[in-house]
């Protein structure tokens, strides 16, 4: 009987760990997903988003990932404050074969449509961080880390194509990149963790019981 004890005792223990990792490896989403923070003595805020989402470009130089912040806050003081959970970033390289009129430098914008805006409006707003040059290192991906100081321009009127409206903030941040905890598989973990505990004594107790009634 001490024999039997033992092999259920390693067999449900197996089973915990099985199961605890297989929970700890499907957050797929979750752990695609990165926060964008800035802060200065006029302007800050974050957007959040999800490196998992497709590029779409139509040009050298630039990507768009459709829809992949899920979450931003732009405050800017008395000049408005801009929050909702839907908006577009990207990724470009200013770079004088691409557009010669503008000074070469890497950047990083958030765009939200009017009609993802909240409230809805008739106008795009958008926000550009300049960096220096070649900071990205020539990639037009979601970056996970940046420099710590950023050029930031914010326009929240925008009417494509005519113009970009009048500029709410222009002016140098501090800048950062975190990944955003994996809390779903953290509390997949606790949860399957203590499901098994309280499981694995409940089914012993009754293969005890069972095995005492055959011996």
């Amino acid at each position: 009987m001490a024999l039997l004890n033992r092999l259920l005792k390693v067999t449900l223990n197996s089973a915990v760990v099985c199961l605890t990792l297989t929970a700890i490896k499907t957050d797929p989403v979750q752990a695609a997903l990165f926060k964008f923070n800035f802060i200065s003595e006029e302007a800050n805020g974050y957007f959040v988003y999800d490196t998992s989402v497709s590029a779409f470009s139509d040009r050298p130089g630039l990507a768009a990932y459709l829809d992949a912040v899920v979450e931003y806050k732009i405050d800017l003081g008395e000049r408005g404050l801009f929050q909702g959970s839907v908006g577009t970033p990207i990724v470009f390289l200013l770079r004088e074969e691409y557009t010669p009129e503008l000074p070469e430098s890497d950047g990083l914008e958030l765009e939200v449509r009017g009609s993802d805006r909240e409230p809805q409006s008739e106008f795009t707003f958008l926000s550009y961080f300049y960096y220096p040059k070649s900071s990205f290192g020539e990639s037009i991906a979601l970056p996970n880390t940046v420099p710590n100081t950023a050029r930031l321009e914010v326009y929240p009127n925008v009417n494509f194509p005519i113009t970009r409206g009048e500029s709410a903030f222009i002016g140098t941040v501090q800048t950062k990149i975190e990944k955003i905890p994996e809390s779903v598989s953290v509390f997949a973990l606790l949860g399957v963790s203590a499901w098994f505990t309280l499981t694995n004594r409940q089914c012993r107790q009754y293969w005890l019981r069972k095995i005492d009634s055959n011996v």
